[in-house]
């Protein structure tokens, strides 16, 4: 504590203050305790004079011993050098050290895309006070696409032992499928909540990647026609940085994917890492291996201003590593879309695409859950299977005959038209291509094979592809050797799991006569399931 009264200043001896006084000087030493005088022959004015001015400083020594060292609970022997507004707890240091927080989801069937406006997120150290680790607020956009965690700060905080994690008061807007399979928006306010951390973030001698999922499942219900708010269900998880190592086919380190679309700003081809600014959101890093990231039509050479998709996994590290790398046709009037299939469009003929993202000309974030006409007549039909061993599972075609409502793809290679000049959908698209892409869906295991690896995935009677499909028969789950079960999922008649795959429809059917509510079925090639 600093004193900034004019009459004293400090001498060599601990506890001791001079009094300037009129030609003769006064020394008073404060001790808890009393005044002594060390000066034998005093006027009584000037005696009167020091004992109001030493009075005075009773109040604010009263915490002070002799040795002059402060002892009560404002007590801060290294102070804040960083200005983080927050003392190191009596398990830290002063020393900063490197952290990044990601915040990510795990996805739900019914909801399709979910933007938080975040204002704070706190951490409680080691002397129970809460430091401010955001430097600004952030809004994330959390999707039904995939599991998905991003970056969103990266900062020197204090050594110590972090105990929770609190989460502000936020606001979003919830785009998600109603009963009757129409995407319906609603605002969401979502109560602010303390989560504990088990075991405790210990942010030691080296820098520490904290990735933080918000399980949109759990947190919050979707009814018939609206959303509820539950209380946020979260899983944490911090390691060590460390270079990326490329995991085997199908099992990333955490389980967690990132898909991104957007343009490369840069290419460090000797840290092997490629800076992407995605249509919407902050930049990302990802990196990438030349032995096993697979790199489509293109090179880490050429990428730079290029518009490329990337499939990452997620490591210990926190860092993405692609797994794909596919450079978009570079072209000014190019335009990419990936989104659910939700029947047909409006003209009866063509496709309708319910959008969950994309790049390009004319593609911008209001476009997510709207609806996009898909003239199918002029494109080609690939399947993106980088992660998924198809191997066993040459029966399961994807072609003009064999799309179905609730596919997740991606459609490019065209200029995307909006609004749709001939209906009311908000844009109209004829790609050169159409691929079927990865998607996540949930439901209950019935029959379970294990010499087979094969399983019924029962889904609620809400579920999208239900709903989109109310002649649903069955969706059959195949397991390959490269299948990645994350958290140790069970397989007993009733238990729940979520499948990420890609889904085809049963052989024995195709869309030519298939007019809902037809009897349909399909089969899903695991790329991982998690509880």
């Amino acid at each position: 504590m600093r004193r900034q009264q004019a009459a004293f200043r400090p001498v060599d001896h601990f506890g001791k203050r001079t009094v300037l006084g009129r030609g003769r000087l006064e020394s008073i030493e404060l001790c808890l305790g009393g005044i002594k005088m060390l000066q034998a022959h005093i006027d009584l004015n000037r005696v009167v004079h020091a004992l109001v001015l030493a009075a005075l400083l009773c109040a604010v020594v009263a915490s002070i011993g002799c040795g002059g060292v402060i002892s009560g609970p404002g007590y801060r022997p290294n102070g804040d050098p960083l200005h983080l507004g927050v003392d190191p707890g009596p398990l830290g240091s002063v020393n900063p050290q490197t952290i990044e927080v990601r915040l990510g989801s795990e996805p739900s069937d019914r909801i399709l895309s979910l933007p938080l406006t975040i204002n704070s997120l706190k951490a409680t150290n080691s002397g129970a006070q809460n430091l401010e680790l955001l430097t600004a607020p952030i809004t994330v956009e959390l999707t039904r696409g995939a599991v998905v965690t991003d970056p969103i700060v990266i900062r020197d905080i204090y050594q110590d032992t972090y105990s929770a994690l609190i989460f502000p008061d936020m606001t979003g807007q919830v785009t998600f499928y109603d009963s009757n399979g129409q995407l319906t928006t609603q605002s969401l306010n979502v109560t602010g909540q303390t989560v504990t951390l088990s075991p405790n973030l210990v942010l030691g001698t080296d820098p520490e990647v904290f990735s933080v999922s918000l399980d949109l499942a759990q947190s919050f219900t979707v009814n018939p026609n609206s959303v509820t708010v539950n209380s946020l269900v979260v899983t944490v998880q911090s390691a060590v940085p460390a270079p990326p190592v490329a995991p085997a086919v199908g099992q990333p380190e955490t389980g967690s994917i990132n898909f991104f679309v957007g343009t490369v700003t840069s290419v460090d081809t000797a840290t092997h890492v490629i800076s992407l600014q995605p249509a919407s959101g902050d930049a990302a890093q990802v990196s990438y291996d030349l032995s096993s990231t697979v790199f489509v039509n293109c090179d880490p050479s050429i990428l730079t201003g290029m518009m490329i998709e990337i499939q990452a996994d997620t490591q210990t590290d926190g860092a993405a590593l692609a797994s794909q790398v596919a450079l978009i046709e570079p072209s000014a009037s190019n335009s990419e879309l990936y989104g659910l299939l939700s029947g047909a469009a409006p003209d009866g003929i063509d496709y309708n695409l319910i959008v969950d993202g994309g790049l390009g000309v004319n593609v911008t974030t209001g476009l997510i859950g709207k609806n996009i006409t898909i003239d199918w007549l002029g494109a080609s039909y690939s399947v993106n299977d980088s992660r998924v061993d198809l191997t066993n599972s040459q029966d399961l075609v994807f072609d003009e005959s064999r799309v179905f409502p609730g596919q997740l793809v991606e459609v490019k290679q065209d200029t995307l038209i909006v609004p749709d000049p001939d209906s009311s959908n908000a844009g109209l698209m004829s790609p050169q291509m159409m691929e079927l892409e990865e998607q996540t869906i949930s439901g209950q295991v019935s029959g379970y094979n294990g010499l087979l690896g094969t399983f019924t995935l029962n889904v609620a009677a809400d579920s999208f592809i239900k709903t989109m499909n109310s002649g649903l028969v069955s969706i059959t789950v195949r397991m390959t050797s490269q299948t990645y079960l994350r958290n140790s999922p069970t397989f007993n008649e009733g238990d729940t799991v979520k499948v990420r795959g890609l889904l085809f429809v049963n052989p024995n059917y195709s869309n030519a006569t298939y007019h809902p509510p037809d009897p349909v079925a399909f089969i899903m090639v695991a790329d991982r399931i998690s509880k």
